[in-house]
């Protein structure tokens, strides 16, 4: 038996994991729209922005493990093109709709404008296309997930050209000599002629959070995780901080969702959570509780946030911004669980909005 919550389909009984995974990736969310406050306003040589780059790379993983959950929940279970058509996806239009239109009136300005803005959707809310479209493939990824042997050579083709390749070639054309970056750039370019797109994107995540809930993992494997995906983390920081400084200005091409510096911290929190992750009758409590109001601090910490900058005038530079970036990110957490928490109270709010 299941239902809705938080806008994917959950088990009656929950799964304590998962929901440990959803709540602190749901803060490693907010906390990366923190640091970005004033990430591109701060000179790449001040300790402002080195503390901003450091929480933001730190919480990157948060994005791809959403997906890998979806899909952990998704891809093993039976359902019909019509209902992904009828119910899940218009749910999720709904939500964006809705929200959206919030987010333009806060915005302000005339009638066209908020329209204008409505369609466009606040930056955040793209997650919500994402779903969409990760949906529409569902019928085509479950393909693959019921054979474990096609699962397996499409995780490995994918890591090796959607996630490997292009991530040892940008940092070859980022810190090679002269000869390096010539041939970086010619095989960049004879990579990009491949087209080898089937496997890769967030389709990739999706089936790897299937497999990776569902395959027996022994520990000196998990450990390997651990480190590769510490490895990645580290690699993001360094990364970042090195291109920005050498280029004079901050750059984010080490902070994309699917780079691999990214997705193999993604991989360890989520194998770290369903295997080695603290885990008690009191926390799954409050880990549950946390995980069903996940979707609502989502879609609202935006505001939220906003709200504590422009009318409150707290921001990241008000004080030292290796305590304002964690300080705010946990005011805008409890705030944002609260708004879902009342929200999830309200019977046709519940259903269309969250």
């Amino acid at each position: 038996m299941y239902h809705e919550e938080s806008g994917v389909v959950m088990e009656t009984k929950r799964v304590a994991y998962l929901d440990h995974l959803r709540a602190v990736a749901t803060f490693a969310v907010i906390m990366i729209h923190v640091s970005a406050q004033n990430w591109y306003t701060q000179d790449v040589s001040t300790a402002a922005w080195k503390a901003f780059n450091f929480y933001d790379s730190i919480s990157r993983w948060s994005v791809p493990v959403f997906v890998m959950i979806s899909g952990a929940l998704m891809l093993g279970k039976d359902i019909s093109p019509k209902k992904l058509y009828t119910r899940k996806i218009p749910h999720f239009l709904i939500v964006f709709l809705f929200w959206s239109l919030v987010y333009a009136l806060h915005m302000g300005g005339s009638i066209e404008t908020v329209l204008i803005n409505t369609l466009r959707g606040k930056s955040h809310l793209w997650f919500l296309y994402l779903i969409v479209g990760l949906y529409i493939c569902i019928p085509l990824l479950k393909r693959i997930v019921e054979d474990q042997r096609i699962t397996v050579y499409f995780l490995i083709v994918s890591a090796v050209f959607s996630f490997a390749v292009p991530f040892v070639l940008r940092v070859l054309t980022d810190f090679g000599g002269e000869t390096t970056k010539t041939w970086a750039k010619a095989l960049t370019d004879v990579y990009s002629d491949m087209h080898i797109t089937v496997t890769g994107g967030y389709s990739a995540c999706y089936v790897a959070g299937h497999y990776l809930s569902t395959v027996k993992i022994g520990k000196p494997v998990r450990m390997t995780i651990y480190a590769v995906g510490l490895l990645g983390m580290a690699a993001t920081v360094f990364l970042s901080l090195h291109v920005s400084l050498a280029r004079g200005m901050p750059a984010g091409d080490y902070y994309e969702d699917l780079n691999l510096n990214v997705v193999a911290p993604a991989v360890a929190a989520f194998v770290w959570f369903r295997y080695d992750a603290p885990s008690a009758g009191r926390i799954n409590v409050i880990a549950g509780k946390l995980s069903a109001c996940s979707f609502g601090i989502y879609l609202v910490h935006i505001l939220v946030l906003e709200i504590l900058q422009k009318q409150l005038g707290l921001d990241t530079l008000s004080f030292d911004p290796m305590l304002t970036v964690p300080v705010i990110s946990v005011a805008v957490f409890v705030i944002s669980c609260v708004i879902s928490a009342v929200i999830r109270k309200i019977p046709v709010l519940k259903d269309h909005i969250i």
